[in-house]
């Protein structure tokens, strides 16, 4: 693929993320993820506890959070899971909760999935019956578990870069932070693509090539880890958190969230728009090809 194709692809991106009102679908992406938060981060805790001590699970999913949001955010989700731990005891209580995690954590994929279709042209369903709701809320609780499971493998390769990084700063004469630098941001890079790439193929109502999907995921890991330090810039400079107070941390996550919904939505419609051009041209549920 030359530059100039590249140029031409995300020209035709920034329109089709103009044309699908990103903004709006990045506010709402924004707004189901602080109520979905913590009820996730929940269930992927108590998930990941069947292998790992539930401590050593929240405190890996938090290093993740802070790795990948900064400490401050992490700080936010901290808070939000502490301030949503059940204190009810009986079974009742125990049901409720239960139901409470289930549809507070799978809210913010059925918005990913509404966004995501918005962006591949999949036609919005006729008013649905009882059943495609659960249907659609239990595919949705199976990505919960889809990310606890890479939340395991996140935890392994974290033990194996601590081991990589300690071989390597002895073997080779770079400093050994130097390496640990490099080290973090290859994983860093390779986690948000693989993560991008499973999403961008698996949470629309659309047939999409594998093929498809992989330089739109890397895109969209370059653009997120650049994106990271400017968000991290802006959110320090314009005051947030100290002009809202007490709420100024909540608010100061859900710009967060919103902008980096906006870099993920474009790495989407990079997708969409590679995929019509260059790629294998997407086939939509119940369409003929």
């Amino acid at each position: 693929m030359t530059a100039g194709t590249l140029f031409m692809i995300a020209k035709q991106s920034a329109e089709k993320w103009m044309d699908c009102d990103a903004p709006r679908l990045g506010a709402a992406l924004a707004y189901y993820t602080l109520l979905s938060v913590a009820p996730l981060t929940i269930l992927m805790v108590a998930i990941c506890g069947v292998v790992f001590d539930k401590t050593i699970a929240e405190r890996g999913l938090l290093d993740q959070v802070g790795n990948l949001l900064g400490p401050e955010e992490a700080a936010t989700v901290k808070m939000l899971l502490d301030n949503t731990h059940h204190k009810g005891s009986g079974i009742v209580a125990s049901i409720t909760a239960v139901a409470t995690l289930f549809l507070g954590a799978s809210g913010m994929f059925v918005e990913l999935r509404n966004a995501l279709n918005v962006i591949w042209g999949v036609p919005r369903p006729l008013a649905g019956s009882i059943w495609t709701l659960i249907t659609e809320r239990v595919s949705s609780f199976l990505m919960v578990l889809g990310l606890a499971f890479l939340l395991l493998i996140s935890l392994l390769m974290t033990t194996a870069t601590t081991l990589f990084e300690s071989y390597f700063s002895e073997a080779l004469p770079l400093h050994a932070g130097r390496w640990e630098e490099i080290v973090n941001l290859s994983v860093s890079l390779f986690a948000i693509a693989t993560l991008c790439a499973l999403i961008f193929r698996y949470v629309p109502d659309a047939k999409i090539a594998a093929r498809d999907v992989g330089v739109g995921a890397m895109v969209t890991a370059v653009l997120f880890s650049a994106g990271k330090l400017l968000l991290a810039f802006y959110i320090g400079t314009a005051g947030i958190r100290s002009t809202y107070g007490a709420a100024g941390s909540v608010i100061a996550f859900v710009v967060w969230v919103y902008y980096s919904a906006q870099i993920f939505l474009f790495g989407a419609t990079f997708t969409r728009v590679y995929a019509d051009t260059v790629g294998t041209h997407a086939v939509r549920e119940g369409m003929p090809k």
